[in-house]
């Protein structure tokens, strides 16, 4: 009996559950610490994952904006393709039913225009051709317009005959005979003196475009180094679109898609790709843009119509010759003293703005350098429960920005020894349609001094429309139809010019046809000290303070086309999806007032 409470084994479950709970709590609070540390590491992996889509859609932004100033500099080019294979031939088309525009007329069905239409002319009036605006309306000879057309025979005729006063053998005492031979006199100084026009218009119209284009595209590409630039500042940052730092946004959206505890303790880095040494590195040749931005520099093979030196009416004929429209002493106007007043001031002023020089036809990326960014994060979060509260966990993310198309390499290969900055001088001094993927537009050296065939029609400025166009302008199709819209246009009665420019002008409901008084603002200060720099390259009525009909025909020159939306990311609203932040992020960036 006195031992009896011994024998009781009530209360031994007890103590057993009391050992099992701490070795089942000590579980639960290990499941619990795995739990939190993968939620913790999945919420840093996503983290990072949006950090990085965040980088590389502001990267996105930066090269698409890029890539339509590319484009744009394409279009400058194109347009002054136009102007000179188009709108410089159009006079040569207007009494010869063997060229493009005579071809079109004289088909009577759709199928029979087209049937009349070879790939090209044969020749190189059109593929290489001499530069000729003075035909009607352009002519200025009297401050009046004329139905003269001085490039019907001259552009394809070297030597063209004056009528001669002798013609009537009357003898001069007779007064009929007197006044035929004053009339043929008047009229043979009369289109000697159009020629003396000629050249020098001929000289400032085709100065006037090849200097609107290189005022374009220099300032076009001011705005890509501007942008590249940013892109490639440092190696763990960039700049956006908006001028902002990436740096700080690219934190916010981190850190906002962060736990607490993540959030607290986080550290991370930025990689930017095209910030790496070797894609940073800026070029020395022409535009100061980065490594993997290489500028696709030309020379322009452009030549207008001038009349020999030293003739007079007595010789008989107007002898021509073609140059090269640059700013040298051989290649200036032979007669521009001769010339009207304002087309010798217009001359001069325009030829200091025509040195022999390069231009640009857009850029080309190194494709050694591809753009991504990549976002690496480590954090320790607090967990409540030992052991696991100071483990460390880890992401990493990389994304590359989608779309960028900047634009198509001049020639097809870019071997990876060939670096961004010998470009320029690659493949110096060979012929490059046979490999280029734009097969025509220029010659690209480094200097025209060893150049030996310069008037090579493979080297005159063109652009193709497609894939294996190897006619671009020059085809007869594209010059029928454009010298159709040109030459059937209302035509002028010139009426007295404006002070401001040496235009005839004409009642806005009477402009509806072709007017180089249109061209007057498409460069700034280059021609008179009254141009409006604000106004764009393409034709623009002052006076009506409307788009010509001539304007539509630039547009249609200019249009995308198959090879355009091929090759660069195009925005139909680029003024405000992409200039306007640009224009408002100028002041964020340091170094950039305006």
């Amino acid at each position: 009996m006195k031992f009896k409470f011994l024998r009781n084994n009530r209360g031994q479950v007890a103590i057993f559950i009391a050992l099992m709970f701490q070795v089942l709590f000590l579980f639960f609070a290990m499941i619990v610490n795995v739990g939190l540390l993968v939620h913790h590491k999945i919420n840093l992996q996503n983290s990072v994952d949006i950090a990085a889509y965040y980088g590389a859609s502001k990267q996105a932004e930066v090269l698409n904006a890029i890539s339509h100033v590319n484009y744009q500099i394409r279009q400058s080019w194109k347009l002054l393709v136009w102007r000179q294979k188009v709108l410089g031939t159009a006079g040569i088309d207007q009494a010869n039913a063997g060229f493009p525009y005579g071809k079109l007329l004289s088909g009577q069905t759709p199928q029979e225009k087209l049937a009349g239409f070879a790939n090209s002319t044969g020749s190189n009036i059109f593929e290489l051709p001499t530069f000729c605006i003075t035909y009607a309306p352009h002519e200025i000879r009297g401050m009046s317009n004329t139905n003269e057309n001085s490039c019907r025979r001259m552009n394809d005729a070297q030597v063209v005959p004056l009528p001669s006063a002798t013609i009537l053998s009357l003898p001069s005492f007779i007064s009929f005979g007197f006044t035929v031979a004053t009339a043929i006199t008047q009229a043979a100084q009369s289109a000697f003196d159009r020629c003396a026009d000629m050249g020098a218009l001929n000289f400032l119209m085709g100065g006037k475009f090849i200097s609107a284009h290189y005022l374009d595209s220099d300032e076009r590409a001011f705005l890509i180094n501007y942008l590249a630039t940013g892109l490639s500042g440092e190696e763990n940052n960039f700049y956006e679109l908006s001028g902002d730092d990436v740096k700080k946004g690219l934190e916010k959206t981190l850190k906002k898609n962060l736990t607490s505890a993540n959030s607290s303790t986080v550290e991370y880095e930025i990689y930017n790709s095209l910030g790496a040494s070797s894609c940073k590195n800026a070029t020395t040749q022409g535009n100061n843009v980065p490594q993997w931005l290489s500028p696709v520099e030309i020379y322009p093979i452009w030549r207008y119509l001038d009349c020999n030196n030293n003739q007079t009416p007595a010789t008989g004929v107007i002898s021509t010759q073609s140059k090269q429209l640059v700013n040298t002493p051989t290649t200036l106007p032979s007669q521009l003293n001769r010339a009207e007043p304002p087309l010798r001031e217009g001359v001069q002023r325009i030829a200091t703005n025509l040195p022999i020089r390069s231009t640009l036809i857009g850029f080309e990326k190194d494709p050694w350098c591809v753009p991504y960014v990549g976002v690496k994060a480590k954090a320790k979060p607090k967990i409540p429960f030992m052991p696991l509260s100071e483990v460390e966990i880890t992401a990493e993310a990389f994304a590359k920005p989608f779309g960028g198309r900047i634009g198509p390499w001049y020639v097809k290969d870019w071997p990876q020894s060939v670096s961004s900055s010998s470009r320029k001088a690659y493949k110096a001094n060979a012929q490059q349609p046979s490999d280029q993927i734009d097969p025509i537009g220029g010659v690209r050296v480094s200097s025209l001094s060893n150049l030996t065939n310069i008037d090579d029609k493979a080297w005159a400025p063109n652009i193709a429309r497609f894939f294996g166009d190897t006619f671009g302008f020059a085809s007869e199709r594209v010059l029928a139809y454009f010298h159709r819209a040109l030459l059937d246009s209302t035509r002028y009665t010139g009426l007295a010019p404006s002070p401001n420019y040496p235009f005839p002008l004409l009642p806005a409901a009477q402009d509806t046809g072709i007017s180089l008084r249109y061209y007057h603002d498409i460069s700034s200060n280059y021609t008179t000290g009254n141009d409006n720099p604000n106004f764009d390259q393409m034709t623009w009525d002052r006076d009506a303070n409307m788009a010509p009909r001539q304007r539509l025909l630039e547009i249609a020159a200019i249009a995308p086309t198959i090879y355009d939306l091929a090759n660069y990311s195009i925005d139909p609203d680029f003024y405000n999806n992409y200039f306007v932040p640009i224009q408002n992020g100028l002041t964020k960036r340091p170094g950039w007032k305006s």
